[in-house]
């Protein structure tokens, strides 16, 4: 939707927001990788009873995702333009790149907590709510998107 979206406005800023998407996805198979390994702990110490060695492996995946987290969102904010440059966005899309780059690699260290709270869920039988978060999301996403870009209730483009 993003990406169809962008696309009414300029190819350029489809492509530099494509290669900074690129970024952020490899940046969260960090998180997805300490996600996984909690999720399979989560769930050996929940079916042998073990509810303190599950609290405790919690605690260490969410204190381990916030600091990669952190660490993340700094350098993907104060090296954004560095970054996309090595990858070889150049000319007039580089403004565009770091421009999206910035404010949503600043914020990476949410969807990480996010996503661990999600893996959480996960063995405890409460897959649904990070399901309904994400269609809520999802959806308020899309009316920020359109809202622009078709100008709805008078806000400008």
């Amino acid at each position: 939707m993003d990406t169809f979206m962008l696309s009414q406005y300029s190819d350029a800023a489809v492509a530099a927001v494509g290669l900074a998407n690129q970024i952020l996805s490899f940046s969260f198979i960090v998180f997805e990788v300490i996600n996984l390994g909690t999720s399979v702990l989560c769930s050996q110490y929940l079916g042998a009873g073990l509810t303190t060695r599950m609290e405790h492996a919690v605690g260490v995946s969410l204190a381990v995702n916030l600091f990669f987290g952190l660490l993340i969102s700094g350098l993907l904010y104060f090296k954004a333009e560095w970054i996309l440059s090595a990858m070889g966005l150049g000319g007039g899309m580089l403004p565009r790149g770091v421009g999206y780059l910035r404010p949503v690699g600043a914020a990476a260290f949410v969807p990480a907590s996010a996503r661990t709270l999600s893996a959480l869920l996960r063995p405890t039988n409460k897959a649904y709510w990070p399901m309904h978060v994400c269609t809520v999301v999802n959806l308020l996403k899309t009316f920020g998107n359109t809202t622009p870009t078709i100008r709805h209730f008078g806000v400008p483009a």
